[in-house]
């Protein structure tokens, strides 16, 4: 842990799940991935880790599913090695990998302090989700709001663009 936590919260939930929270500070940043200048915070060689890196590789472009997945395992395989690979791959008895790696993509993008797009907000990134793909943006500032427990992620050219949809499927 590095020296920097000293509390740890763990909480079995329904479903067979483990919660498990702490007070340190995360990766430090010199130990971060560093794809297309952004900073990857999460563990490498793992599928969130893997996702993040094939998203920063087209950092503020959508990114159709089918180089999402072409990415992830180019990545994991460079981060995890090939094991890391086949264990993730060959679990169809959960689910099909590319399904595994959309509903993981899906979850980089919820907020909270407990949730893992937290991290990406607070370092002024965010994933937009569609049905053919995703789009990380960056460049945000993390702003919290004051007076209540929300934050935002406000980007430049928010205010002097239009984001077309349309135009990105």
């Amino acid at each position: 842990m590095g020296g920097f936590c000293n509390d740890i919260e763990v909480a079995l939930l329904p479903g067979n799940v483990v919660r498990v929270a702490d007070n340190g500070r995360g990766i430090p940043v010199d130990k971060m991935t560093l794809i297309n200048g952004v900073r990857i915070p999460s563990i490498p060689g793992t599928c969130y880790h893997s996702i993040l890196c094939a998203l920063a590789e087209n950092k503020d472009k959508f990114c159709p599913w089918s180089k999402v997945v072409t990415s992830v395992e180019k990545y994991m395989r460079m981060y995890g090695g090939n094991k890391a690979w086949k264990e993730f791959s060959s679990k169809h008895h959960v689910k099909p990998y590319v399904k595994r790696i959309k509903e993981n993509a899906h979850t980089l993008t919820r907020s909270g302090k407990d949730c893992y797009g937290y991290r990406l907000h607070e370092r002024g990134m965010c994933i937009y989700f569609f049905k053919d793909g995703a789009i990380l943006f960056t460049g945000g500032k993390f702003v919290q709001v004051h007076g209540a427990k929300k934050y935002d992620v406000k980007f430049p050219w928010v205010e002097d663009c239009k984001l077309d949809i349309v135009a990105l499927q």
